[in-house]
Parts: structure tokens; sequence; C-alpha cells
């Protein structure tokens, strides 16, 4: 099972840097997300949790503005995947209180990844636990 969620992160992954300037918010390019999107998983190959996320990109830790923009990408992306595998994990809250740039990239990739999320389901723990146990 492992090999497999990594098959999917590397799929996933490398089609990043093949979508269309049109498909994504100005200034943002595939190469961009490619370069976050293997920081959102752990050695087993699951997502991190929204902690493990806030915690790597703090703004404590934000120096220039390539850091500022990785956190918003690494956010935006945290989300629509979730948004995709197991949307009862994310709350109203939290979409009220996004900067406009993540709510942009999250809307942009949101509509990327909807055509996958039983993909995505099986990189999110929780999802996948709840869809063995028959429960999801």
């Amino acid at each position: 099972m492992k090999e497999n969620r990594f098959k999917v992160i590397d799929m996933i992954g490398g089609a990043f840097p093949k979508l269309t300037a049109e498909r994504l918010p100005k200034d943002i390019t595939g190469e961009d997300l490619a370069a976050v999107w293997p920081k959102l998983f752990n050695k087993e190959g699951w997502l991190v949790s929204k902690t493990t996320v806030a915690r790597r990109y703090s703004q404590n830790k934000q120096t220039t503005f390539e850091d500022e923009e990785k956190a918003t990408i690494a956010t935006a992306l945290y989300w629509s995947i979730i948004a995709n595998a197991n949307p009862y994990k994310i709350s109203i809250e939290t979409m009220l209180f996004w900067e406009p740039r993540q709510k942009e990239i999250f809307q942009a990739i949101d509509k990327i990844f909807t055509p996958l999320a039983n993909l995505l389901a099986a990189l999110e723990k929780d999802r996948a636990d709840l869809s063995t146990l028959g429960v999801y």
C-alpha cells in the first residue's frame, strides 16, 4: 500500500509542470506546485496534519517573498487535498480566514483535484481508514 501512495504522489507531482498557465493563477507555475507537493506527505506517504503544515510554513520562518509564496501554495494545496479527500475536515471557519491569494490558488487547484478525489482519498489516512472500515 505504501508503494501505491508514493506512486500516486509521484504521478500527481509529475503532472504539475505540465499544467498550462490558463489553469493556474497569475504568477504560479506548475513547477512551483511541484516543488511544494512532496513536502505535504510524511515518510509513509500519508498527508501530514494541518498542524504540521502550519509549523513548517509559519510566519516566523518566512523571511522572503519566496518563502511567503511557498507557504501560501502549501496551504492552498493542503486544503485542496482535504476538500477532495475528506471534505468533512474542512470547516467554514478555515475558508473565511483565507488570504485572497490562498483562495485564488485553492480555487484553481481544487478544479484540477476534483476528478482525482478517489486518488487523493488514498493519501489521507483518516479517509483511507474510514473507507477500509466501510464507514465512508
